[in-house]
């Protein structure tokens, strides 16, 4: 009975939530119409920084890739 339930809450969220690409994509939209709404910046401005500010994030994304995979390992060792 409980394993019914856990499949059919599996294919309702399937269904209903979208992929991690997709919310990235309108976050990053919005994002993109505050910064131009409430800072008054152009759209290439926006753009320049967005790009600027990615390349920022590589080296923290990095190491939370290595504090995750070192995690996994630990665990499974």
């Amino acid at each position: 009975m409980l394993s019914s339930l856990a499949i059919r809450v599996s294919d309702l969220t399937e269904r209903l939530v979208p992929s991690a690409f997709a919310i990235a994509l309108l976050l990053t939209f919005v994002t993109f119409a505050l910064a131009i709404a409430a800072a008054g910046a152009s759209p290439a401005r926006v753009v320049i920084e967005w790009g600027s500010g990615f390349w920022a994030l590589v080296p923290f994304a990095m190491q939370m890739a290595l504090v995750v995979m070192t995690g996994y390992l630990v665990s499974t060792a």
